[in-house]
This record gives structure tokens, sequence and C-alpha cells, in this order.
């Protein structure tokens, strides 16, 4: 139950961090690769904190829901574009939570996925062309 929380918690930080995007206040465009940095090295310590992890859905919702809404399509309704994010942002995150079970006793897996989870960041952010070229195909 209490992993189902983080995963709200996720969803409405997006959408409060989409609407400060909408009213003007924007995050800096390394917010989103930073927090998936910090999810990978929390990861690869095996982190367990409840606080730790309060924090970074905290951070990482409400980053990634900024870079959401920034890059709304302006063809499209808002609240169709919105629902749309949560709906993928959710299957995402609970596909997360399925690995993260799946991982919970096996640290080598665990370190691997942590490993997987820096470069990926670490790529989109020296190259931020691949990530719009990832987009566009997932489009």
């Amino acid at each position: 139950k209490s992993r189902l929380r983080f995963l709200l918690l996720f969803g409405l930080l997006a959408v409060l961090g989409g609407f400060t995007n909408l009213s003007g206040v924007s995050l800096p465009e390394l917010a989103v690769p930073l927090t998936v940095l910090i999810a990978g090295v929390l990861l690869w310590k095996r982190v367990s904190s409840v606080v730790v992890a309060t924090i970074l859905a905290t951070v990482a919702g409400f980053a990634n829901g900024a870079a959401l809404i920034e890059n709304a399509p302006t063809n499209v309704s808002s609240i169709i574009f919105a629902l749309g994010c949560l709906t993928a942002s959710g299957l995402l995150n609970g596909l997360g939570l399925l690995l993260g079970n799946s991982l919970r006793y096996r640290p080598t897996l665990t370190r691997v996925a942590a490993a997987f989870l820096v470069a990926g960041a670490a790529l989109v952010t020296v190259l931020p062309e691949l990530n719009s070229a990832l987009i566009r195909i997932l489009e």
C-alpha cells in the first residue's frame, strides 16, 4: 500500500508541476535528468528510507510534470494532454514498482538497473537531441 502512495504522490505533484509551469514558473532543463541520476545513485546504494523516497518522489514528480507541460502540443486539449501524461506516468511508475519488487532481493541486478538509470540520465543530459528523438519515436 505504501508503494502505491508514492505513485499517487508522484502523479499529483506532476500535475502541480505542470500547472506551475503553465503559470510562468519553469524549472531548469536539467531537473528531470538530475532526479533520474539521484534515483540511480539511491538504488545503487540500496537506500530504503521512506523519508528519502518521499522527497525523491516529490521532487521528481514536480520536475517531470513541469517538463511535460512545457512541451505540450498546441493542437490537443490541455485536459486530454494532462490525462495522457498522467496515464503514461502512472503506467511507467507502476512498471517501476513491479521491477523494484522483483529486484528487492537481488542486489547484483539492482546495481545493474541503477547503472542503466545513471547512464541514461547522463546520456540525455549530454545529448538532449537523443531525448527529443526518443520522444518523437514514442509519440
